[in-house]
């Protein structure tokens, strides 16, 4: 199952392939794919369209999914923690040297850093770490060497599956969002927080990547979409997910829209004739 968008925001195609069933009795399977299927949904009323002669849309073909948007990679961006301090020090390739900052309220020796990125547009690093009293903190510093360079905030945003120190992380800084990689086996490959100059705002769960809920991201409209369910108690159902990835954003589309089975069905039926 895959979604794509369209030609028009608030518009999405999923596509469904059918495989055949699995024998558990034996190793050797067969993956090759016995009839596709898609399906058209409008996120604004939740009008479902299964045959392709009546969809409104086309597959979009420029650039504006999350896979195709700009993104700052951050695997040359290195944390060095100073003994028993409650200093950092930074280095990023795209600026030049080293820079040097105190994360207030945390715990010496510094490995209580949960993740750490730079974001081009905003000219800052952002550093989320564990401080004293419990609580999750956020750096926001601006790469000088002079006083003042650092704004302290705490935070309520959940960080706890987090993979420390990863190479992963990147920056989607058009739309002030931060992708952050998942600790190992939790069936979740990275997590999206929203962010401003000053802190990390909230997580975007709708775009939370994992292997069974593929997951979508509109920049035209500032939307994110996920599809799950099909399986297990929700099996032949499934819920398409719809969020702005602004914490100011209006909500204008559908926040949920629920494909039923009969909707999978006639898809398959007046696609595979």
């Amino acid at each position: 199952m895959s979604v794509l968008l369209t030609n028009k925001p608030g518009f999405i195609q999923i596509h469904f392939n059918k495989y055949q069933e699995c024998d558990y009795s034996t190793v050797i399977r067969n993956y090759d794919v016995l009839e596709r299927a898609t399906i058209e949904v409008k996120l604004d009323n939740g009008v479902i369209r299964t045959k392709p002669e009546t969809f409104l849309t086309t597959v979009a073909t420029r650039r504006v999914g999350i896979d195709k948007l700009p993104k700052i990679e951050q695997s040359d961006l290195k944390v060095n923690f100073q003994r028993n301090s409650k200093r950092i020090s930074v280095t990023f390739p795209p600026l030049k040297g080293t820079y040097s900052y105190r994360l207030r309220g945390s715990i010496a020796p510094n490995d209580d850093v949960i993740a750490s990125f730079y974001s081009k547009e905003k000219k800052r690093f952002f550093f989320i770490y564990l401080k004293k009293n419990g609580k999750t903190g956020v750096a926001s510093c601006i790469p000088t060497r002079g006083p003042h360079r650092c704004h302290y905030t705490n935070t309520e945003v959940d960080f706890g599956a987090l993979q420390k120190s990863s190479d992963r992380n990147h920056v989607l800084d058009s739309l002030n969002l931060v992708g952050l990689e998942a600790q190992c086996c939790l069936c979740v490959e990275t997590y999206y927080y929203e962010f401003n100059e000053k802190t990390i705002l909230r997580q975007v769960s709708t775009l939370t990547t994992d292997a069974f809920a593929p997951v979508q991201l509109d920049s035209r409209n500032g939307y994110a979409y996920k599809v799950s369910g099909g399986r297990g108690a929700t099996a032949g159902f499934f819920q398409v997910r719809a969020e702005p990835i602004s914490s100011d954003a209006i909500m204008t589309l559908s926040a949920s829209t629920t494909i039923t089975p009969k909707h999978v069905t006639a898809a398959f039926r007046n696609q595979n004739q």
